[in-house]
């Protein structure tokens, strides 16, 4: 935020969707210490937050599809219940708008990085209740593009998006998907880690939906892990 501060005149969508994804990962970090320290780290910066918002909203129909993941996963680390703004919710209703008309051309990263963004602020309480309908029709789009591209995501990419969708999405829209993505998970758990795989699981299980070969295997993938003998030294 000191860069913005300085410099923020000068920049372009590019720069600001670089400095929403360093914003993420800085709050990130501060949330795995402490949840105060990340909310008292957002109270003390709320008038350059603001201005990094206003900044923010001309900035996106000149986004790409990272680049709009990032102001993304950005907004949803911002968003403690008691720094949601009127500016937040603002730039919220506007990149939900511009990513649904630009959807066709995010790949798996940035499908999966968008939903899991848009679901971790849905879990903390937000958006306002008059903008859900813009968040689940965001949500379906994103489940049209992945559809044809699930051969192509990795396993961190599947995981993000089976959490997502079981979180935030509405029944009908995440069913279909899950569905669908659990054949392409199946095939790839010796690629997840374990909290990826925890992950997978745990969205199954929430959004009830059956899946008997990918549970299979992950049950398998867990035990198989479980019995490798740790590295000497």
């Amino acid at each position: 935020l000191s860069i913005f501060s300085a410099h923020g005149a000068c920049m372009d969508h590019i720069h600001i969707s670089r400095l929403w994804n360093l914003l993420a990962k800085h709050l990130r970090a501060l949330g795995e210490r402490s949840g105060r320290d990340r909310a008292s780290w957002l109270a003390r910066h709320r008038a350059p937050i603001a201005a990094l918002l206003d900044a923010t909203e001309p900035a996106l129909r000149k986004c790409n599809a990272q680049g709009l993941a990032n102001i993304a996963s950005g907004l949803a680390h911002c968003g403690e219940a008691t720094t949601v703004s009127a500016e937040l919710m603002r730039v919220y209703s506007a990149l939900t708008e511009v990513s649904v008309a630009k959807i066709n051309g995010f790949g798996p990263q940035a499908l999966a990085n968008t939903a899991w963004a848009f679901a971790k602020a849905r879990q903390k309480g937000w958006p306002a209740e008059h903008l859900a309908a813009q968040a689940n029709a965001l949500f379906a789009a994103i489940a049209r593009a992945a559809g044809p591209q699930l051969a192509s995501f990795n396993a961190l990419d599947l995981a993000n998006t089976a959490w997502a969708f079981a979180r935030g999405a509405p029944r009908q829209i995440h069913r279909p998907l899950l569905e669908a993505l659990s054949a392409r998970a199946a095939s790839t758990l010796g690629d997840f880690s374990a909290q990826a795989l925890a992950n997978t699981v745990w969205a199954y299980h929430f959004a009830k939906v059956s899946a008997p070969s990918l549970l299979g295997g992950a049950l398998r993938e867990a035990l198989r892990v479980l019995e490798t003998p740790p590295r000497a030294g």
